[in-house]
């Protein structure tokens, strides 16, 4: 599989600098150019949610910092935008500021004015636009990270000022609303974070984030994070989830039981070739089990001074515990004091319980190969009606210009000619005949043009499959009447949703081929409409899976006994 955005890349600086070279479509060449730098970028992905979630808490145990910080209450009041880069020391915020489009570096204290929820700082908050942190981190090479003000007010009087930002009240758009639509624009994923108990307005809150960002948020590129997962028993932790996931199943791809803070502690441990986990292990290990529970009852007893038969002082216990909150810490404690897992066993249970892993694991599997595949297709389209048109415009122009340049030549020449000096009149001749030179560049401009649509043509075609599947998923969303339950279970499987890979694409029963037959059929019979659209895509979907299937088995010298069934015209 080609990577796609730098190939995408590379042919559009190619494309600008011949026609740059060409001296013809100098705008079309600086287009490009935007374009390339745009294919360029990294993919973008939001963290959204209500109020005292931990959306905050998650965008710092994800960064292993702490640039925007979280409070005891919600403390989000700006859109805050975590990219690659080198921070300023002394200044490492850049403000945006709303209307005036001015850029400034700002120190720390700064940002650390614009966070919280009372009026004062939501008015100053409401001047800025976004704030932007340049940030030397390996995640942010891979994706640029946005985190956005929560929903829904600590204060109820302030209701209507904090929506504000989400647009909740419709006020949004009016305030932070070229930020965030821009940013909806470029979106690639969605991270929602909720509670472990699903609330009403959490749909209604999804519903008006995706019409806010234009679409981008949906099934297809949102991934849920139950927070403070640490809460909760293994057993009803993982059944909660999957009870989120099915109330939030048309926005959400997925929910993931996620504990930031053990994340981000189980970090610190591993850290010096895991010298802290092996202290944790030791430490807990030396502690008699039969008075394990007593002790890991409540954080009073564990501190206690004067904790009778423990064998660890208050030092060491305050040192494990770190303030780490409470459920995450014995969490974190009971799996470090289970003598039957090796110190390897320990690192992978605790990144199990923390979830980060497999949150970023999902982010890459299903979202972030597939949005920069979706951008592409965005690019690559722009680039193909740019080049139309040159060849529409830019070309009939230069033709346009040679017609008058021969009108010209033809009045001109035979005074020319008629000049007593022939010499003189030969080299007049020649000098006029350079200048009306648009016929040449006509076609030296269109013989460009051809040639850079025959390049960009492969790239395209790659690209328009997956941004096919999103728009067949969103007709099989936006109708569900019109699909059974177990087909738009299918569809989304086949679609994407959950991961590109070919096993992932596929539900249990039936061959491809018996699947790709039977959505055949739906197409011929429901000639009009959307099942006949969707059919057809999920056809072609099938196809693929069958040509790929067939191209594996034929590098292993395998036979494929399944023919390909015809696809629908397009």
């Amino acid at each position: 599989m080609p990577d796609l955005r730098y190939d995408t890349a590379d042919f559009l600086h190619r494309a600008a600098e011949r026609l740059r070279e060409l001296g013809v479509g100098q705008a079309a060449a600086a287009q490009l150019e935007r374009l390339a730098g745009q294919a360029e970028e990294r993919c973008v992905v939001a963290v959204a949610g209500r109020v005292k979630v931990g959306k905050s808490t998650l965008v710092n145990a994800l960064l292993g910092q702490d640039p925007a910080k979280p409070g005891v209450t919600e403390t989000t009041a700006t859109i805050n935008y975590f990219r690659y880069g080198d921070p300023d020391p002394e200044r490492p915020v850049l403000c945006h500021w709303r209307r005036t489009g001015r850029v400034t570096h700002e120190p720390r204290e700064f940002s650390d004015g614009l966070q919280g929820n009372d009026l004062a700082t939501l008015a100053r908050a409401s001047k800025v636009e976004y704030l932007e942190f340049p940030l030397r981190h390996h995640l942010l090479e891979h994706f640029s990270l946005v985190d956005l003000p929560g929903c829904g007010s600590v204060v109820p009087e302030h209701q209507n000022l904090v929506a504000w930002f989400m647009g909740m009240a419709g006020q949004l758009r009016d305030v932070h609303g070229p930020g965030l639509e821009r940013m909806g624009s470029e979106v690639d994923a969605v991270i929602y974070v909720t509670g472990e108990v699903p609330r009403e307005d959490d749909q209604a809150f999804l519903e008006e984030f995706r019409g806010l960002t234009g679409g981008a948020a949906r099934a297809f590129s949102s991934i849920g994070v139950m927070a403070k997962a640490d809460r909760l028993p293994d057993a009803r932790r993982a059944m909660l989830a999957e009870h989120l996931a099915a109330q939030l199943k048309d926005s959400l791809n997925a929910v993931i039981p996620v504990s930031a803070p053990l994340h981000q502690r189980l970090q610190s441990l591993l850290a010096e070739e895991r010298a802290g986990l092996r202290r944790l292990v030791e430490w807990m290990r030396c502690l008699d089990p039969g008075k394990l529970a007593e002790w890991l009852c409540s954080d009073e007893v564990w501190l206690d001074p004067d904790l009778p038969e423990c064998p660890l002082s208050l030092q060491q216990r305050t040192e494990l515990h770190q303030g780490l909150p409470w459920t995450a810490f014995t969490a974190m404690a009971r799996v470090a004091a289970d003598r039957t897992l090796s110190l390897d066993a320990v690192a992978e249970r605790l990144k199990d319980l923390a979830g980060v892993d497999r949150l970023l694991q999902a982010l890459h599997r299903c979202f972030l190969h597939r949005g920069s595949l979706l951008r592409c297709h965005r690019i690559l389209t722009a680039a193909l009606r740019e080049l139309a048109e040159l060849r529409y415009g830019g070309v009939r122009e230069l033709r346009r210009q040679a017609h008058e340049d021969r009108s010209k030549l033809a009045r001109w020449l035979p005074f020319v000619r008629s000049l007593g000096d022939p010499q003189v009149a030969r080299e007049l001749e020649d000098f006029l005949s350079a200048q009306c030179s648009h016929a040449e560049r006509a076609a030296r401009l269109e013989a460009v043009v051809t040639d850079l649509e025959a390049e960009l043509s492969p790239l395209l075609r790659f690209a328009e499959m997956e941004s096919a599947d999103v728009a067949a998923l969103a007709q099989v969303e936006a109708h569900p009447g019109e699909f059974g339950a177990e087909e738009r279970e299918e569809l989304r499987a086949l679609f994407g949703v959950y991961g590109l890979a070919a096993h992932e694409r596929l539900r249990p029963g039936g061959s491809v081929a018996e699947r790709q037959q039977r959505w055949q059929g739906v197409w011929r019979s429901d000639r009009s409409g959307n099942r006949h659209e969707v059919a057809e895509q999920a056809v072609r979907r099938y196809g693929m899976l069958l040509k790929e299937a067939s191209a594996a088995d034929a590098r292993c010298n395998v036979t494929d006994t399944h023919p390909t069934p015809g696809e629908p015209p397009a």
